[in-house]
């Protein structure tokens, strides 16, 4: 026979967004902005730079509508969800990412590459290149973590429900305390462990590790952990887009006994 202990270690959404605060701004008079019609700047977001050109600011009437204009140049570039919102109280703006975890990424602003007509990347107006602009990186969600030592095989089920995408993946070590590693900092010498390698049981195609398993809407992903003597694992959820909710049931099945 073979013992089983289930567990869900993971059921909400977490995880944070990368943004970008700019510093004030060079002007707050929307009659300034609504003159420029072909603004531009360049970020790098989620790990890809863009040049966002040709921002048309005509008919603007206040901040919140400029907010608005840069954040419907930056999604027609993307072809994502990121949010663009202006701070009355510090005449800031924030440029927040449309995903949320390690993948999540928002730089300062430069002088695009494209198309450059008005430049608004500078102190002049949005100040936020390097030296002003506060760049914040996403952060992954993290489970609980999860002792399998005393087991022969891990199943994990990654569920999500809504619209959207999400990713996750496993890290394991092979330590014997759960004090001796911490999952949520950088592996190095001195706190070993890695990204665990995957069999999905309907294709029993391996995926690797640092790749993970990913889910379009509601979904269900079902797979095995390849074990190699791991005594502790733990969750990421490293990429989630839209409203989809998310969790993490696991299994460890003990080994036989008669």
């Amino acid at each position: 026979m073979r013992d089983t202990n289930h567990k869900r270690i993971l059921n909400k959404n977490i995880g944070t967004f990368a943004t970008l605060l700019t510093g004030a701004l060079g002007t707050t008079t929307p009659a300034t902005w609504a003159a420029i019609t072909n603004g531009s700047f360049r970020l790098t977001i989620d790990g890809t730079a863009r040049n966002i050109d040709a921002i048309n600011f005509t008919g603007d009437a206040t901040m919140e509508d400029v907010a608005a204009t840069i954040q419907a140049a930056i999604r027609a570039i993307t072809s994502g969800s990121e949010v663009v919102s202006f701070d009355s109280a510090t005449n800031k703006i924030t440029i927040t990412s449309g995903i949320s975890g390690t993948s999540s990424q928002v730089s300062v602003l430069s002088t695009s590459t494209g198309t450059v007509g008005t430049d608004i990347s500078g102190a002049s107006y949005l100040n936020g290149a390097t030296g002003v602009g506060v760049a914040t990186a996403g952060i992954g969600g993290y489970s609980e973590v999860f002792p399998c030592k005393d087991y022969e095989d891990i199943v994990i089920a990654f569920s999500s429900t809504g619209t959207g995408s999400s990713k996750a993946r496993v890290l394991g070590a092979i330590v014997k305390d759960i004090d001796d590693v911490n999952f949520q900092a950088a592996k190095s010498d001195s706190n070993v462990w890695n990204y665990v390698h995957l069999t999905p049981i309907d294709t029993q195609a391996g995926v690797v590790g640092s790749t993970g398993l990913a889910n379009t809407n509601s979904d269900v992903k079902i797979a095995e952990l390849d074990m190699n003597g791991l005594s502790f694992v733990c969750v990421e959820i490293y990429e989630l887009t839209g409203g989809v909710e998310t969790s993490i049931d696991i299994t460890g099945f003990s080994r036989s006994t008669k």
